[in-house]
């Protein structure tokens, strides 16, 4: 008949208890971590979201300066000269016709020197690249929460990946036309579409 061994009964509960133990003093820890992770991909997100909205409505601001430069140069082309010659001729018409031909001269040198159509391009990629960035990131959260306990070191790994793209794609202060107001109006519209009015203002923090 085999006799039970109380040291080793003792050494098993022993060991049970410190890993028990272990547990409890990792649990905190990696909650902890999932939590600054939460709020890390978060905030990351609102402002990927708001550079994507914000060169929405630049976009919208470059595309009206194009078409109305493009249509006072079209007024003053050489097609619309003998209309314009008429004008001139008729001295009723003339201050009017010296303003439009002054006036396309001015779109033609702001279209070129600011280069307008440069500029056009270069926010739709921008968009684009925020666009697809602010999906990857909606997915990203939409894994985390389908795994509460999910792997923190990996999907770290995972989200400073995206940080580095939003390094990159991010929308780059000095654009001639925005504005204090257009920041504002940007961050209403984003608070409305997630439904998060509590986040820190970005048109002061987020340059």
């Amino acid at each position: 008949m085999e006799v039970a061994n109380p040291t080793a009964r003792i050494m098993d509960s022993s060991s049970d208890v410190a890993s028990d133990a272990r547990e409890t003093r990792l649990r905190p820890d990696d909650d902890y971590k999932r939590d600054a992770l939460w709020k890390a991909v978060y905030d990351t997100f609102y402002y990927v979201y708001y550079d994507e909205l914000l060169c929405d409505a630049l976009v919208g601001r470059w595309l009206l300066l194009d078409q109305i430069a493009k249509l006072a140069m079209a007024l003053t082309a050489t097609g619309s000269a003998v209309a314009g010659w008429t004008l001139w001729n008729n001295p009723a018409f003339r201050v009017l016709w010296a303003s439009i031909a002054g006036f396309g001269a001015i779109c033609a040198i702001v279209h070129t020197s600011w280069g307008v159509a440069y500029r056009l391009r270069q926010l739709e990629e921008c968009k684009n690249r925020l666009q697809q960035l602010r999906i990857h990131l909606e997915t990203f959260q939409l894994r985390m929460s389908i795994n509460p306990n999910f792997p923190v070191v990996e999907l770290e790994t995972e989200f400073l990946k995206y940080r580095e793209r939003f390094s990159s794609d991010c929308l780059k202060t000095g654009d001639l036309l925005i504005t204090e107001k257009l920041r504002r109006c940007v961050q209403s519209d984003l608070n409305g579409r997630i439904g998060n009015c509590g986040t820190a203002v970005v048109a002061n923090n987020h340059e």
